[in-house]
């Protein structure tokens, strides 16, 4: 699902008649989960999952056709681990 047909389906669904309102909605959401996520490093949401920054440590990377033996930077990146509840909702909808 692309990031206009969620658009579409969230505004159907809650029932809006504004796209840019449902932008707003969900940019703040983010927003808050990012903000959250700089002053704990952990967001729990109960049965749903953490969002959680997590570093990474240098990798080492060979481009053999120019001789070349790198390593990239250490980085944070932001992981998502879905809780049971939300695993349990996923599985029976599929079904």
């Amino acid at each position: 699902m692309t990031e206009t047909e969620f658009i579409r389906f969230y505004k159907k669904k809650i029932k809006l008649r504004n796209v840019k309102e449902v932008q707003e909605r969900i940019d703040t959401f983010w927003k808050t989960i990012f903000k959250a996520l700089e002053i704990d490093g952990k967001v729990t949401f109960k049965d749903w999952g953490v969002f959680e920054k997590r570093k990474h440590g240098a990798r080492r990377y060979i481009l053999a056709s120019l001789g070349i033996d790198n390593m990239t930077e250490n980085k944070e990146v932001i992981k998502f681990r879905a809780g049971k509840g939300f695993e349990n909702k996923i599985n029976k909808e599929k079904r």
